[in-house]
C-alpha cells in the first residue's frame, strides 16, 4: 500500500515535502494498526482532511491555474 501511494505520488508530481507527511502518516497510522485489512481506498479515506487537501491542491494545481478570478 504504501509503494503503491509512493509510485502514485511521483507519478503526479507531488513535492517531497507533501510526500513526506502521507508517508509519516501512513507510518503512524500502521504502527497504531488503524490500516490493518484497509485497501488504498480505504486508507485514502482514513487520511485526515489536510493531507487530502493537499494532495487535491498538487495534483489539480494545473487545472487550478486555469480559473479566473472573479
Amino acid at each position: 500500500m504504501v509503494d503503491d501511494a509512493k509510485s502514485f505520488m511521483e507519478a503526479k508530481h507531488i513535492p517531497k515535502s507533501q510526500q513526506k507527511r502521507v508517508l509519516r502518516w501512513y507510518e503512524y497510522s500502521r504502527a497504531r494498526g488503524t490500516l490493518n485489512g484497509a485497501n488504498d481506498i480505504t486508507s485514502l479515506r482514513m487520511m485526515p482532511d489536510s493531507l487530502k487537501t493537499g494532495l487535491a491542491v498538487y495534483i489539480n494545481y494545473s487545472t487550478l491555474e486555469k480559473v479566473k478570478e472573479a
